[in-house]
């Protein structure tokens, strides 16, 4: 329902509309209605924000009920271990993807995509900090472009996008 009314109220104020409260409340009812019946299930690609954890849905289980989304905004470039810093300063439901979590936002780039492009933050061609590590000195990264794995030293610079389950 929260995302209902902030999205609600984000469309009355873009399209600048004044209408009379009647007329509002009934809109408001009409689609916050049909907005919670249709986020019962999620699938990928949708966007999520629920108690202010903000994201687009990158994998689903079965039933459509839970699974994990990717943080809409870009954490820029930085070493691993401030990487792994900076997921955790969203909160404490935030944390840097692993390998294989990189790997299947990667697999279904096509269908998040859009929903990235709307907010203005999409996925980086370049590669991203995965928290799995090679060894002592070094961690895997994957490029979101091409879908290739490396491991690089954790000195070294890479994207950041946190994720988190729901």
């Amino acid at each position: 329902m929260a995302f209902g009314c902030r999205f609600f109220c984000f469309l009355l104020n873009v399209l600048n509309v004044s209408l009379c409260p009647f007329l509002l409340v009934a809109l408001f009812t009409i689609f916050a209605t049909n907005t919670v019946l249709a986020q019962q299930t999620w699938r990928v690609g949708d966007y999520d924000d629920v108690n202010g954890k903000r994201g687009v849905v990158f994998a689903v289980t079965p039933d459509g009920k839970h699974g994990k989304i990717a943080c809409l905004q870009d954490l820029g470039e930085s070493n691993w271990h401030s990487a792994k810093s900076k997921c955790a300063r969203l909160g404490a439901a935030w944390y840097l993807p692993s390998k294989v979590e990189l790997e299947a936002i990667f697999k279904v780039s096509k269908l998040i995509e859009p929903t990235l492009l709307a907010v203005g933050q999409p996925l980086e061609e370049e590669y991203c900090w995965s928290s799995t590590e090679y060894d002592d000195y070094s961690a895997w990264l994957v490029a979101m472009y091409y879908g290739d794995t490396g491991s690089l030293s954790k000195g070294s610079y890479g994207y950041v996008r946190a994720v988190s389950t729901f």
